[in-house]
């Protein structure tokens, strides 16, 4: 059930609960400033969840924040030293589902390793027992969750999202930021031999298993569109960042090389779980141009100082 289209029907006692579960960092402490036991408050917040057809207050406190119930948090934007995948795993932590089986839906949605997931939630707390909902909370005034961040409902059962859309078939995945010109290209692209790049689907490190160069969507069409088909690298398309990363050789160019303000090449040490070979999941990491290809070395990158 999608809690947007459900009316918001609070009573004077469940909307104090609500904004009182807001400002405080634990359940004790909020059932101690409502005046009640924390069995009672936790009831109370529960029987508000199900009134929205959600299951959890992470996903409750979000669609509060986004339907306004609650009071919007002002968004301070400190730097950000989270890679690409902690980013989207703290975009998926709004998933309607029970606490215990998050882990396994964030990376089934985002097509991260599970052990990838299970770390990245420990990176996230600020603090060993900061609940869910806290870290939603902190979401938001960082800026990473905002009004367009989705809650997608999941089947109890078979843990997949409630879509009567069919899936796309195995082995073609969308090229949902379009970065590639030509889609016969790319097929043909798929039966290469395979390259001496990282497995897909592993945790690479930047600099020594490989590089990563960031790139708009356009300049990554315009370098494509000039560079001969069988001599494409690999290139991931990141819906969450709304770049291409391309995957080079690891040192094929040196940290932190620009070209201009559309391209530039990750720090060295950095960390990025890549995505496998087929994910399917809207939102998440995949494959425009094939991980079977061989890592993009410095000539083929060259082109990008002309495409500005």
């Amino acid at each position: 059930m999608n809690g947007h289209l459900l009316a918001w029907k609070l009573t004077g006692k469940s909307r104090a609960a609500l904004q009182t579960l807001a400002v405080c960092g634990t359940w004790e402490e909020a059932a101690a400033r409502y005046g009640t036991t924390q069995a009672a408050f936790r009831r109370t917040i529960d029987a508000i969840a199900r009134g929205r057809g959600l299951t959890n207050t992470r996903t409750l406190m979000h669609r509060a924040l986004q339907d306004r119930q609650l009071p919007r948090p002002p968004v301070a934007r400190p730097a950000i030293t989270l890679v690409l995948a902690d980013l989207a795993v703290w975009r998926h932590l709004v998933l309607d589902v029970p606490d215990t089986a998050l882990e396994e839906a964030v990376a089934l949605m985002t097509g991260l390793p599970r052990g990838f997931v299970r770390e990245a939630l420990v990176r996230l707390r600020a603090a060993e027992d900061e609940p869910g909902w806290r870290t939603v909370m902190r979401g938001w005034r960082r800026g990473v969750l905002t009004t367009r961040s989705s809650v997608v409902v999941l089947d109890r059962g078979g843990m997949g999202p409630r879509s009567r859309h069919r899936p796309a078939p195995r082995g073609l995945p969308v090229d949902r930021l379009r970065l590639v010109p030509d889609a016969r290209a790319w097929r043909g692209r798929a039966d290469a031999a395979v390259g001496d790049g990282p497995a897909p689907g592993s945790v690479v490190v930047t600099g020594v298993d490989c590089g990563l160069l960031r790139v708009a969507p356009a300049l990554c069409r315009q370098l494509l569109e000039r560079t001969p088909a069988d001599q494409w690298g690999p290139v991931i398309g990141h819906p969450d960042g709304n770049a291409a990363l391309l995957v080079t050789a690891p040192r094929a160019m040196a940290a932190g090389w620009r070209a201009g303000e559309g391209a530039r090449m990750w720090r060295a040490g950095a960390r990025l779980a890549l995505p496998p070979q087929h994910p399917a999941r809207p939102g998440s990491m995949y494959w425009a141009v094939s991980c079977q290809a061989p890592p993009w070395r410095a000539t083929g990158l060259r082109t990008l100082e002309g495409a500005r």
